[in-house]
């Protein structure tokens, strides 16, 4: 048990012949992995309330089960594992990758936060290798001051297989007026910044038209001057 300080792992933590639960309790309770960290298989790490951080230097490993029981882990790197989410998973530091390299399963009490940034665009990213059993919510944030454009497109997560989804999102408005939507396929889930439709009281016989090509303006037009109108071919 840890309460409400901080810890770190600059060398090996090795789990062979039993499981173990580090507790911690407080604001400001956590565990920095600068170092290793290797589950062995059938055992399980359990991470219950603060804090876990990983940078690129460090690593888990080893195959057995990271559980995060009201806990967050936020970082970088690869971890050898399945990972139990019932807290939240925070890829990156500010905008990063993580990598698991085995099942990620996250329950209806788990959180999985995305940060998008940047003109790139740039986003978090979790990469499973495996298959990605999805509960929850997804929690979307935006970097200080940063405007996504309409169609910009971020991908959030990638995997070998999914199932389930996101019933909780949180975090989609964005600015502008934009919002950002969640598609989710067999392989992998990305955010799309998009305008969401407005109802407009327009007569469809009179609406303007306009081609452009290579950004020059080519021919301007309406429907009321179509050779055959709206009505005949909608009917």
């Amino acid at each position: 048990t840890a309460a409400a300080a901080a810890h770190k792992n600059s060398g090996s933590i090795m789990l062979t012949a039993g499981d173990l639960t580090f507790v911690q309790s407080g604001n400001q309770a956590s565990l920095a992995n600068t170092g290793a960290i290797t589950i062995a298989a059938g055992r399980t790490l359990t991470i219950s309330g603060g804090l876990l951080t990983q940078d690129g230097t460090g690593s888990v490993d080893g195959g057995g089960a990271l559980s995060l029981q009201a806990a967050t882990f936020r970082g970088i790197g690869t971890v050898t594992a399945t990972v139990i989410n019932a807290g939240r998973v925070s890829p990156g530091s500010s905008i990063g990758t993580l990598t698991i390299n085995g099942a990620y399963n996250q329950t209806p009490a788990g959180a999985l936060q995305i940060e998008i940034s940047g003109a790139n665009p740039q986003a978090d990213k979790l990469i499973v290798n495996g298959t990605a059993a999805l509960a929850g919510s997804l929690e979307i944030s935006q970097a200080a001051s940063y405007q996504p454009a309409a169609c910009q497109r971020f991908e959030a997560m990638s995997f070998t297989s999914s199932v389930g989804n996101f019933p909780v999102l949180l975090g989609t408005s964005a600015a502008n007026g934009l919002s950002l939507r969640a598609d989710l396929n067999s392989t992998s889930l990305s955010l799309t910044a998009y305008s969401p439709l407005t109802a407009v009281n327009v007569a469809p016989q009179t609406l303007s038209l306009a081609l452009d090509l290579n950004g020059e303006r080519m021919q301007t037009g309406s429907t009321a001057t179509m050779i055959f109108s709206v009505a005949a071919l909608v009917s």
